[in-house]
Parts: C-alpha cells; structure tokens; sequence
C-alpha cells in the first residue's frame, strides 16, 4: 500500500489523485481505456503500472487551472516535496 504523507513516483498523493479525478472528468471516454475503481485501487495499492499513472497525470495536469481552489507552487510540484495552498495570482 502506497504511504499517502510519501510521493509517489515524484509526485505527491494529494496532487496525484487530483490529477486522476481531473483526467476521469476532462479525457472524452477515458472510461473505457480504464475502470476508474479498478484504477483508484490498483494506485492505492501500489500496483498501477508507472508509465500509466504519469500519462494520466501529464494529460490532467494541462486541465489544472491556477484558479482553482488549491494552487500548487511550480517549486514544489518540481521539488516532488508536499503540496501547498498557496494564494492564487489574479
């Protein structure tokens, strides 16, 4: 099982599984290349092929707005360290 306070593969827990749910709610059909629950439990256990999990993350990421509700900081997304709220530059 995946620690959720450890990145995963570069990227940190809270940012991953924002990014899976963006890529299910922006990618046209993503559902039927993947099983959503199948998914989120092979990610949750550890086992969801690496290559995968980065694609999902890399397509997601150009959907994330800085005017969401949580902004990242460019640092720490590159740093891989834990994600911070941050003010959003308007």
């Amino acid at each position: 099982m995946v620690d959720s306070a450890e990145p995963y593969l570069g990227i940190s827990q809270t940012l991953m599984y924002k990014l899976v749910d963006l890529y299910f709610e922006t990618a046209y059909n993503a559902s039927l290349l993947l099983h959503k629950a199948s998914f989120l439990e092979a990610l949750t256990a550890g086992t969801a092929t690496p290559h995968v999990v980065l694609s999902i993350c890399a397509w997601a990421a150009k959907y994330m707005s800085l005017h969401s509700p949580l902004c990242y900081s460019v640092d720490n997304l590159h740093t891989a360290s834990t994600v911070t709220k941050m003010d959003c530059l308007h």
